[in-house]
């Protein structure tokens, strides 16, 4: 069975209209009998409470200010949390990882996000990468490779990380929207290691 991973920039859950963005995701994750969805910008707070029937919950708030946050949304995978430590007080990144094997192959998942202008990104990035390895997020890079109309430095930086570490770009979302996205926000990332490119 192929290990499938829906992953989307929700910006909050905690009004009704965000809520229905996450029904909406997860009515996609059945029909595509999704195991793994990454969210980013939950913007939630340590006291509010998530939980989803047949998902098990694995939460990064942001404590020190408003906004941002990631949960990974995990069901039908046994996994284990990944301690990445405490990043670069100059560092904006934020990431969670998890671990589990998958049709007998180790494979690693981070979810990211980087606030627009958000420093930090290849420090960050560089503690997490290795083979088997997924990365997602919104990390609002964008590149005229990726069909940005303009480069950022963020856009330059992911790239020239990218080459470095000999991972590969994979998008698997519509067209459509992942055209709009890059053009006003940035780059929606998905990207993993060349060994679990070919699979």
């Amino acid at each position: 069975m192929p290990l499938r991973i829906l992953q989307c920039n929700i910006n909050g859950l905690c009004t009704s209209a965000t809520r229905a963005k996450l029904d909406h995701l997860l009515k996609l994750a059945d029909q595509h009998r999704v195991q793994i969805i990454a969210l980013q910008e939950i913007k939630y707070k340590t006291a509010f409470k998530l939980k989803l029937k047949g998902f098990n919950i694995f939460r990064k708030d942001r404590l020190n200010r408003g906004g941002g946050g990631l949960a990974l949304l995990i069901r039908k995978a046994n996994f284990q949390v990944i301690n990445i430590g405490q990043l670069h007080n100059d560092c904006d990144l934020e990431i969670q990882g998890i671990s589990l094997n998958w049709n007998g192959e180790p494979i690693k998942i981070f979810n990211t996000y980087l606030p627009p202008n958000g420093r930090g990104l290849c420090d960050g990035l560089s503690l997490v990468t290795d083979e088997h390895t997924f990365i997602l997020g919104d990390l609002n890079a964008k590149h005229t490779s990726w069909g940005c109309s303009t480069s950022n430095q963020i856009g330059v930086d992911l790239s020239n990380f990218i080459d470095d570490k000999a991972f590969m770009c994979i998008m698997m979302v519509l067209q459509l929207i992942v055209h709009i996205a890059m053009q006003q926000r940035g780059f929606r990332c998905s990207f993993v290691s060349a060994d679990l490119f070919s699979k």
